[in-house]
C-alpha cells in the first residue's frame, strides 16, 4: 500500500493549492467591491484607487506563480521561500483590504465633512440675507417714522393754531410757539384742572369744553400713531440685532468646522464584511510540513514496518539508492521495466 509519506504530501499540495485560491477569491472580493463605491465617494479616492492597479497587477502575477509551485517537487530551501512568499502575499492581500477599508472610510468621512460645509455655507448666506433685510426694514421703517412724525407734528400745530384762535386766552401769545412736547404737557394740566375742584384758567376764562375736546383729540391722535411706528421701529430693531446674532453663531460654526481632518475609527467591521476571514488566519499561515521529504523518484510503498521503493526506469537506478538510504526503505525495480 501506498506510504503515508506520500498522502503526507498530496495533503500539504491540497493545502497549498486551497490557500493560493483562497487568496485568488480574497483578492477578487476586494476587486469587487470596489465597484459599489459610489461616484461621490470615489471621487475622494481617485489616487488611491489609481496606484492600486499596479499593486493588483503584481499581486496577480506572484499568484499566478505560487499555483505552479509543486512543493513536494522542491529542495527544503525553496520550499521555505515559496512559504515565505506566499505568507507575503497574504499579508499584502490583507493590507489591501485594510487600505480600501481606511481610505473608503476616509473618504465617507470627507463626504461627510464636505456636506456639512456645504450647509453651514448655506446657513451663512441665508443668515446674511436676513440680516441685509432686517437692516433695510430699519431703514425703511426710519424713513416712514419721520414722513409720519412730520406729518403728525403738522397736524397738531395746525390743530393748536386753530384752538388758539377759537379760545382767546389771555396768554395766547406765548402759546402760539409751543411745540409738540408743549402742547402736550399744556394740555395734561388742564386736564388735571377739570379734575379738580376749580376748572379755571389763566384769567379766569373757561375753555369751552368742545374746544379743549378737539385739541386732547388731536394730542391723543398724535401720541397713538408716533407711539405705533416707534413699536414696530423697536421689534424691527430687535430682529436686526437677532439677526446680527444669528449671521455671528453661524459664521462660528464655519470656524469651528474647520479644515478637514480625518479620524481614525474601527473598520474591523468593514474589514469583515468585505473579506469575511479573520485577519490572523492570512497573517500566519501554517504550512506543518512532513518530517521527511518525499522520494525524487519511483514510488513508495510500505508493508508492515518496511517501505519499498518502487521505480522503473535505469536512470532513476543511483538516485533510487539514495532516496532507499534516506528514508530506509529496500529498492524494488519494476519486473521487465528496467529498460530506459
Amino acid at each position: 500500500m501506498p506510504d503515508k509519506l506520500e498522502q503526507q504530501w498530496l495533503d500539504t499540495q491540497e493545502h497549498w493549492d486551497r490557500n493560493v485560491d483562497k487568496l485568488y477569491a480574497q483578492l477578487e472580493k476586494i476587486e469587487n467591491s470596489k465597484k459599489t463605491i459610489t461616484d461621490d465617494i470615489r471621487n475622494f479616492m481617485g489616487s488611491f484607487l489609481t496606484g492600486q492597479l499596479t499593486s493588483k497587477r503584481s499581486l496577480i502575477k506572484e499568484l499566478d506563480q505560487l499555483s505552479e509551485v509543486k512543493l513536494h517537487s522542491l529542495s527544503p530551501s525553496h520550499r521555505e521561500e515559496q512559504i515565505a512568499k506566499i505568507e507575503e502575499v497574504a499579508k499584502n492581500v490583507l493590507n489591501r483590504a485594510t487600505r480600501l477599508t481606511k481610505e473608503q472610510d476616509k473618504a465617507v468621512q470627507q463626504l461627510q465633512w464636505k456636506n456639512k460645509q456645504a450647509t453651514l455655507n448655506n446657513k451663512v448666506q441665508l443668515a446674511m440675507k436676513e440680516k441685509q433685510k432686517a437692516e433695510q426694514a430699519v431703514s425703511d421703517n426710519e424713513v416712514e417714522f419721520n414722513k409720519e412724525k412730520k406729518e403728525q407734528t403738522s397736524l397738531l400745530i395746525d390743530g393748536w393754531l386753530d384752538f388758539l384762535d377759537k379760545a382767546l386766552l389771555a396768554d395766547q401769545e406765548e402759546l402760539i410757539d409751543l411745540n409738540c412736547d408743549d402742547i402736550i404737557k399744556w394740555v395734561n394740566i388742564q386736564n388735571n384742572k377739570q379734575n379738580s375742584a376749580k376748572n379755571k384758567i389763566i384769567n379766569n376764562e373757561d375753555i369751552k369744553n368742545d374746544d379743549l375736546k378737539s385739541i386732547r383729540r388731536l394730542v391723543s391722535n398724535y401720541q397713538q400713531k408716533l407711539s405705533f411706528i416707534s413699536k414696530e421701529n423697536k421689534k424691527l430693531n430687535d430682529a436686526s440685532v437677532n439677526a446680527k446674532a444669528h449671521l455671528e453663531r453661524t459664521e462660528r460654526d464655519i470656524d469651528k468646522h474647520g479644515v478637514f481632518s480625518a479620524k481614525e475609527r474601527d473598520t474591523q467591521s468593514a474589514f469583515d464584511k468585505l473579506l469575511g476571514i479573520d485577519k490572523s488566519e492570512n497573517a500566519n499561515m501554517q504550512f506543518d510540513l512532513p518530517k521527511e521529504d518525499p522520494p525524487q523518484v519511483g514510488k513508495l510503498f510500505s508493508k508492515g514496518q518496511q517501505r519499498y521503493l518502487l521505480i522503473k526506469y535505469q536512470k532513476e537506478l543511483e538516485q533510487g539508492k539514495m532516496d532507499c538510504k534516506r528514508l530506509n526503505a529496500k529498492l524494488v525495480i519494476a519486473k521487465d521495466e528496467l529498460n530506459g
